[in-house]
Protein backbone atom coordinates (compact mmCIF):
# COMPACT_ATOMS: atom_id res chain seq x y z
CA UNK A 1 0.00 0.00 0.00
CA UNK A 2 1.23 3.35 -1.32
CA UNK A 3 2.11 5.61 1.94
CA UNK A 4 0.16 8.84 2.05
CA UNK A 5 1.57 12.31 2.26
CA UNK A 6 2.90 13.43 5.27
CA UNK A 7 1.20 17.06 4.56
CA UNK A 8 -1.96 15.46 3.70
CA UNK A 9 -1.92 13.47 6.63
CA UNK A 10 -1.15 16.61 8.95
CA UNK A 11 -4.29 18.52 7.45
CA UNK A 12 -6.43 15.78 8.18
CA UNK A 13 -5.43 15.66 11.63
CA UNK A 14 -6.24 19.38 12.07
CA UNK A 15 -9.35 20.19 14.24
CA UNK A 16 -11.74 22.11 11.95
CA UNK A 17 -11.71 25.15 14.89
CA UNK A 18 -8.08 25.33 13.58
CA UNK A 19 -8.69 25.15 10.26
CA UNK A 20 -11.94 27.80 10.72
CA UNK A 21 -9.43 30.47 12.35
CA UNK A 22 -6.70 29.90 9.53
CA UNK A 23 -9.12 30.86 6.55
CA UNK A 24 -10.60 33.77 8.77
CA UNK A 25 -7.22 35.33 9.32
CA UNK A 26 -6.69 34.88 5.81
CA UNK A 27 -9.41 36.51 5.14
CA UNK A 28 -8.61 39.20 7.19
CA UNK A 29 -5.47 39.73 5.83
CA UNK A 30 -6.70 40.15 2.32
CA UNK A 31 -9.42 42.68 3.72
CA UNK A 32 -6.97 45.36 5.34
CA UNK A 33 -4.20 44.64 2.57
CA UNK A 34 -3.83 47.24 -0.04
CA UNK A 35 -6.03 46.47 -3.09
CA UNK A 36 -2.97 46.96 -5.74
CA UNK A 37 -1.51 43.77 -4.07
CA UNK A 38 -4.82 41.61 -4.07
CA UNK A 39 -6.37 42.20 -7.05
CA UNK A 40 -5.18 39.75 -9.04
CA UNK A 41 -6.16 37.15 -6.12
CA UNK A 42 -9.78 39.05 -6.96
CA UNK A 43 -9.59 38.32 -10.57
CA UNK A 44 -8.61 34.57 -10.32
CA UNK A 45 -11.57 33.89 -7.98
CA UNK A 46 -13.92 35.90 -10.59
CA UNK A 47 -12.97 33.97 -13.64
CA UNK A 48 -13.21 30.74 -11.22
CA UNK A 49 -16.98 31.64 -10.09
CA UNK A 50 -17.82 32.85 -13.50
CA UNK A 51 -19.60 29.78 -15.24
CA UNK A 52 -21.68 29.10 -12.18
CA UNK A 53 -22.57 32.32 -11.78
CA UNK A 54 -23.81 32.28 -16.07
CA UNK A 55 -25.71 29.06 -15.25
CA UNK A 56 -27.18 30.56 -11.96
CA UNK A 57 -28.57 33.75 -13.59
CA UNK A 58 -29.70 31.43 -16.60
CA UNK A 59 -31.51 29.49 -14.35
CA UNK A 60 -33.09 32.25 -12.58
CA UNK A 61 -34.41 33.55 -15.74
CA UNK A 62 -35.95 30.54 -16.62
CA UNK A 63 -38.08 29.49 -13.40
CA UNK A 64 -39.01 33.48 -13.75
CA UNK A 65 -40.67 32.62 -17.07
CA UNK A 66 -41.98 29.74 -15.95
CA UNK A 67 -43.45 31.35 -13.18
CA UNK A 68 -44.79 34.12 -15.16
CA UNK A 69 -46.64 31.45 -17.68
CA UNK A 70 -48.26 29.75 -14.89
CA UNK A 71 -49.67 32.82 -12.95
CA UNK A 72 -50.96 34.07 -16.50
CA UNK A 73 -51.96 30.53 -17.35
CA UNK A 74 -55.52 30.77 -15.62
CA UNK A 75 -56.18 34.08 -17.53
CA UNK A 76 -55.38 33.00 -21.05
CA UNK A 77 -57.72 29.51 -20.51
CA UNK A 78 -60.62 31.11 -21.14
CA UNK A 79 -60.08 32.56 -24.20
CA UNK A 80 -58.29 29.18 -25.28
CA UNK A 81 -61.64 27.29 -24.55
CA UNK A 82 -63.48 29.87 -26.38
CA UNK A 83 -61.47 29.55 -29.58
CA UNK A 84 -61.66 25.89 -29.50
CA UNK A 85 -65.06 25.74 -28.97
CA UNK A 86 -65.81 28.16 -32.02
CA UNK A 87 -63.14 26.38 -34.34
CA UNK A 88 -65.18 23.04 -33.26
CA UNK A 89 -68.97 25.03 -33.90
CA UNK A 90 -67.28 25.62 -37.53
CA UNK A 91 -65.94 21.88 -37.98
CA UNK A 92 -69.23 20.47 -37.35
CA UNK A 93 -71.53 22.83 -39.14
CA UNK A 94 -69.03 22.35 -42.76
CA UNK A 95 -69.49 18.44 -41.72
CA UNK A 96 -73.42 18.95 -42.05
CA UNK A 97 -72.73 21.11 -45.13
CA UNK A 98 -71.24 18.92 -46.46
CA UNK A 99 -73.49 16.04 -45.79
CA UNK A 100 -76.53 17.99 -46.67
CA UNK A 101 -74.84 18.86 -50.25
CA UNK A 102 -73.96 15.35 -50.62
CA UNK A 103 -77.92 14.32 -50.13
CA UNK A 104 -78.58 17.00 -52.16
CA UNK A 105 -76.59 15.77 -55.21
CA UNK A 106 -78.04 12.58 -55.13
CA UNK A 107 -81.63 13.44 -54.96
CA UNK A 108 -80.91 16.31 -57.71
CA UNK A 109 -79.57 13.46 -60.11
CA UNK A 110 -82.45 10.76 -59.27
CA UNK A 111 -84.97 13.77 -60.34
CA UNK A 112 -83.17 16.33 -61.80
CA UNK A 113 -85.27 15.89 -65.73
CA UNK A 114 -88.41 16.08 -63.56
CA UNK A 115 -87.30 19.30 -61.98
CA UNK A 116 -86.11 20.57 -65.03
CA UNK A 117 -89.95 20.11 -66.28
CA UNK A 118 -91.72 21.50 -63.47
CA UNK A 119 -89.50 24.15 -61.88
CA UNK A 120 -91.06 24.69 -57.99
CA UNK A 121 -94.05 26.94 -57.43
CA UNK A 122 -91.98 28.26 -54.14
CA UNK A 123 -88.52 29.81 -54.22
CA UNK A 124 -86.40 31.34 -50.83
CA UNK A 125 -84.69 34.37 -50.90
CA UNK A 126 -82.30 36.15 -48.11
CA UNK A 127 -82.44 39.30 -46.94
CA UNK A 128 -79.31 40.03 -45.44
CA UNK A 129 -79.20 41.66 -41.70
CA UNK A 130 -76.99 43.07 -38.54
CA UNK A 131 -77.49 42.46 -35.49
CA UNK A 132 -77.64 46.08 -33.90
CA UNK A 133 -75.67 46.38 -30.25
CA UNK A 134 -76.84 48.31 -27.83
CA UNK A 135 -74.49 51.22 -28.83
CA UNK A 136 -76.02 51.10 -32.14
CA UNK A 137 -79.56 51.24 -31.21
CA UNK A 138 -78.86 54.46 -29.48
CA UNK A 139 -79.30 56.38 -32.99
CA UNK A 140 -82.01 54.76 -33.74
CA UNK A 141 -85.35 56.75 -32.81
CA UNK A 142 -87.41 55.49 -29.81
CA UNK A 143 -90.20 54.02 -32.20
CA UNK A 144 -88.45 51.34 -33.75
CA UNK A 145 -86.73 50.22 -30.33
CA UNK A 146 -89.53 48.63 -29.11
CA UNK A 147 -89.55 44.80 -29.47
CA UNK A 148 -93.80 44.30 -29.55
CA UNK A 149 -96.23 45.22 -31.84
CA UNK A 150 -99.84 44.46 -33.05
CA UNK A 151 -99.76 41.08 -32.50
CA UNK A 152 -99.03 41.70 -29.03
CA UNK A 153 -101.70 44.78 -28.42
CA UNK A 154 -99.44 47.53 -29.20
CA UNK A 155 -101.52 50.57 -31.02
CA UNK A 156 -100.56 53.63 -32.56
CA UNK A 157 -100.54 56.68 -29.74
CA UNK A 158 -100.62 54.64 -27.06
CA UNK A 159 -98.21 55.10 -23.89
CA UNK A 160 -94.71 53.74 -23.60
CA UNK A 161 -93.05 53.04 -19.96
CA UNK A 162 -89.62 52.78 -19.94
CA UNK A 163 -88.74 49.22 -18.46
CA UNK A 164 -85.77 48.84 -19.50
CA UNK A 165 -84.69 47.88 -16.22
CA UNK A 166 -86.69 45.14 -15.65
CA UNK A 167 -85.51 44.31 -19.34
CA UNK A 168 -82.12 43.86 -18.21
CA UNK A 169 -82.94 41.97 -14.93
CA UNK A 170 -84.92 39.26 -16.80
CA UNK A 171 -82.49 38.93 -19.76
CA UNK A 172 -85.56 39.11 -21.97
CA UNK A 173 -84.80 41.77 -24.38
CA UNK A 174 -85.15 40.52 -27.84
CA UNK A 175 -82.16 40.88 -30.39
CA UNK A 176 -82.60 43.68 -33.04
CA UNK A 177 -81.84 43.41 -36.78
CA UNK A 178 -81.55 46.49 -38.99
CA UNK A 179 -83.81 45.53 -41.53
CA UNK A 180 -87.87 45.57 -41.64
CA UNK A 181 -90.86 46.19 -43.68
CA UNK A 182 -89.35 48.48 -46.14
CA UNK A 183 -87.33 45.45 -47.27
CA UNK A 184 -89.98 43.17 -46.97
CA UNK A 185 -89.29 41.23 -43.74
CA UNK A 186 -92.21 39.85 -42.22
CA UNK A 187 -93.28 38.09 -39.07
CA UNK A 188 -92.78 34.41 -38.48
CA UNK A 189 -89.86 34.40 -40.91
CA UNK A 190 -86.54 32.42 -40.23
CA UNK A 191 -83.47 34.28 -39.08
CA UNK A 192 -80.26 32.16 -40.20
CA UNK A 193 -76.99 32.14 -39.52
CA UNK A 194 -75.03 30.82 -42.72
CA UNK A 195 -77.03 27.67 -42.90
CA UNK A 196 -77.78 27.50 -39.14
CA UNK A 197 -81.23 28.68 -37.86
CA UNK A 198 -81.43 31.46 -35.03
CA UNK A 199 -84.22 32.12 -35.07
CA UNK A 200 -87.88 33.69 -35.88
CA UNK A 201 -88.99 37.08 -36.82
CA UNK A 202 -90.95 37.69 -33.63
CA UNK A 203 -92.12 41.73 -34.48
CA UNK A 204 -91.36 44.01 -37.59
CA UNK A 205 -90.85 47.44 -37.48
CA UNK A 206 -90.35 50.16 -40.81
CA UNK A 207 -87.15 49.61 -40.44
CA UNK A 208 -86.05 47.14 -37.71
CA UNK A 209 -87.29 43.69 -36.62
CA UNK A 210 -86.83 41.82 -33.04
CA UNK A 211 -85.56 38.24 -33.45
CA UNK A 212 -87.33 35.28 -31.13
CA UNK A 213 -84.47 32.81 -30.66
CA UNK A 214 -84.74 29.26 -30.83
CA UNK A 215 -83.93 29.45 -27.23
CA UNK A 216 -86.29 31.84 -25.96
CA UNK A 217 -89.31 30.75 -23.60
CA UNK A 218 -92.47 29.96 -26.21
CA UNK A 219 -90.74 29.08 -29.34
CA UNK A 220 -91.84 26.27 -31.46
CA UNK A 221 -91.10 24.77 -34.80
CA UNK A 222 -91.49 21.30 -36.30
CA UNK A 223 -88.09 19.54 -37.34
CA UNK A 224 -86.67 16.61 -38.33
CA UNK A 225 -83.94 14.49 -36.83
CA UNK A 226 -81.02 13.17 -39.03
CA UNK A 227 -77.99 10.93 -38.27
CA UNK A 228 -75.09 10.68 -40.86
CA UNK A 229 -75.07 7.01 -42.89
CA UNK A 230 -72.30 6.07 -45.59
CA UNK A 231 -71.73 10.42 -46.14
CA UNK A 232 -75.38 11.29 -46.38
CA UNK A 233 -77.96 12.04 -43.73
CA UNK A 234 -80.43 9.79 -42.96
CA UNK A 235 -83.69 11.40 -41.76
CA UNK A 236 -85.97 9.52 -39.27
CA UNK A 237 -87.94 10.81 -36.55
CA UNK A 238 -90.54 14.37 -36.36
CA UNK A 239 -91.00 16.14 -33.54
CA UNK A 240 -91.61 20.01 -32.41
CA UNK A 241 -88.70 21.75 -30.96
CA UNK A 242 -89.38 23.88 -27.91
CA UNK A 243 -87.59 26.94 -26.44
CA UNK A 244 -87.53 26.94 -22.63
CA UNK A 245 -85.55 30.09 -22.01
CA UNK A 246 -82.53 27.77 -21.33
CA UNK A 247 -79.34 26.77 -22.88
CA UNK A 248 -81.06 23.99 -24.32
CA UNK A 249 -84.33 23.45 -26.51
CA UNK A 250 -86.20 20.42 -26.14
CA UNK A 251 -87.89 18.00 -28.70
CA UNK A 252 -91.18 16.52 -28.00
CA UNK A 253 -93.64 14.79 -29.97
CA UNK A 254 -91.28 11.76 -30.91
CA UNK A 255 -92.79 8.17 -29.90
CA UNK A 256 -90.31 6.09 -28.20
CA UNK A 257 -90.80 3.42 -31.34
CA UNK A 258 -88.43 5.64 -33.46
CA UNK A 259 -84.97 5.35 -33.26
CA UNK A 260 -83.08 8.32 -31.34
CA UNK A 261 -79.80 8.85 -30.51
CA UNK A 262 -77.22 11.14 -28.51
CA UNK A 263 -75.28 13.55 -31.69
CA UNK A 264 -78.66 13.20 -34.01
CA UNK A 265 -79.02 16.14 -36.14
CA UNK A 266 -82.13 18.24 -35.76
CA UNK A 267 -83.15 19.85 -38.43
CA UNK A 268 -85.86 22.49 -40.55
CA UNK A 269 -88.53 19.82 -41.54
CA UNK A 270 -89.39 19.73 -45.09
CA UNK A 271 -92.54 21.81 -45.93
CA UNK A 272 -91.71 22.63 -49.86
CA UNK A 273 -90.51 25.81 -49.08
CA UNK A 274 -87.34 25.86 -48.57
CA UNK A 275 -84.67 23.69 -50.87
CA UNK A 276 -82.44 22.17 -48.24
CA UNK A 277 -83.19 21.83 -44.52
CA UNK A 278 -81.15 24.28 -42.51
CA UNK A 279 -79.57 23.48 -39.19
CA UNK A 280 -81.01 23.78 -35.63
CA UNK A 281 -78.66 21.86 -33.55
CA UNK A 282 -77.31 18.20 -31.84
CA UNK A 283 -79.14 15.96 -29.78
CA UNK A 284 -77.14 16.25 -26.67
CA UNK A 285 -79.76 14.08 -24.05
CA UNK A 286 -82.31 11.73 -24.78
CA UNK A 287 -84.18 9.96 -22.04
CA UNK A 288 -87.27 7.89 -21.43
CA UNK A 289 -89.76 7.47 -18.05
CA UNK A 290 -90.74 4.22 -17.53
CA UNK A 291 -94.08 3.43 -19.21
CA UNK A 292 -93.65 6.75 -21.33
CA UNK A 293 -94.57 6.36 -24.94
CA UNK A 294 -92.37 9.19 -25.91
CA UNK A 295 -88.78 10.17 -25.92
CA UNK A 296 -87.72 13.72 -23.76
CA UNK A 297 -84.96 14.78 -25.92
CA UNK A 298 -82.65 17.89 -25.20
CA UNK A 299 -81.20 20.05 -28.24
CA UNK A 300 -78.10 22.24 -28.17
CA UNK A 301 -78.65 24.83 -31.09
CA UNK A 302 -76.12 25.32 -33.93
CA UNK A 303 -75.81 29.08 -32.90
CA UNK A 304 -74.35 29.35 -30.02
CA UNK A 305 -76.83 31.19 -27.52
CA UNK A 306 -74.32 33.04 -24.69
CA UNK A 307 -73.27 35.60 -27.93
CA UNK A 308 -74.63 37.20 -30.73
CA UNK A 309 -73.50 37.12 -34.34
CA UNK A 310 -72.72 39.37 -36.64
CA UNK A 311 -74.50 39.13 -40.35
CA UNK A 312 -77.89 36.98 -40.75
CA UNK A 313 -80.35 36.65 -42.71
CA UNK A 314 -84.20 36.58 -43.12
CA UNK A 315 -85.51 34.17 -45.22
CA UNK A 316 -88.47 35.24 -47.15
CA UNK A 317 -90.75 32.95 -49.88
CA UNK A 318 -92.08 34.00 -52.62
CA UNK A 319 -93.91 32.76 -55.69
CA UNK A 320 -91.15 31.66 -58.96
CA UNK A 321 -91.49 34.27 -61.28
CA UNK A 322 -89.89 31.76 -63.93
CA UNK A 323 -93.18 29.01 -63.06
CA UNK A 324 -95.34 32.02 -63.50
CA UNK A 325 -93.86 33.28 -66.68
CA UNK A 326 -94.15 30.12 -68.28
CA UNK A 327 -97.33 29.10 -67.35
CA UNK A 328 -98.79 32.42 -68.70
CA UNK A 329 -97.15 31.56 -71.77
CA UNK A 330 -98.61 28.47 -72.05
CA UNK A 331 -102.20 29.68 -72.37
Amino acid sequence: MQASDPLVERWRRMSPAVILAAVLAVALGLGLAPPASTHWLRDAWREALRPGLVALGGTTGWMENRWAEFRCGDSRLPEAEQTIAALNDQVRALQTQLLVAHSERSGSTAGGAQDDAHPPLLITQTIGARVLGRQAQLFLPPRDLLDVGRTKGARPQALVIDDEAAAKSSGSAAPLLDQGEDAAVERGRLVVAGSRVWGKVAEAGPHTCTVQRATDAGYRDLVQLARPKEGRLQFTARGMLVGRGAALCKIEMVEATDQVTVGDLVFTAEDGALEAPLLYGRVTRVERKPGGTQWEIWMEPAVDSRSLPIHVAVLRVELNASRLASANSAQ
